[in-house]
């Protein structure tokens, strides 16, 4: 995000409705990113080793439930059609 003091007040995460989505495990972590930017964030990352665990439509994973990354509260992935393949993961937080 280009906005990094928003996100203790992230409430969901927005998903392209027709993107195609990969659940990857890389170590202990799980991440949801869209397949078409895998070879970006795997190098910006320095990943050198993750296994998809599941490929899906963005549309495929409205109203499911993510842990927040600072907080014991859950935020809700939810469809937007300005998320972009252009940077990032292809996921776009909301606060």
């Amino acid at each position: 995000t280009t906005t990094p003091w928003t996100l203790p007040a992230n409430t969901g995460i927005c998903v392209h409705p027709d993107f195609d989505y990969l659940l990857l495990q890389t170590g202990s972590e799980k991440y949801v990113i869209a397949k078409g930017l895998l070879e970006s964030v795997a190098a910006e990352l320095g990943w050198t080793d993750w296994k998809v665990l599941k490929e899906f439509k963005g549309k495929d994973i409205e109203r499911a439930v993510c842990r927040h990354p600072f907080f014991e509260r859950d935020s809700l992935v939810i469809n937007g059609r300005h998320v972009t393949l252009e940077a990032g993961t292809g996921c776009v937080h909301t606060a």
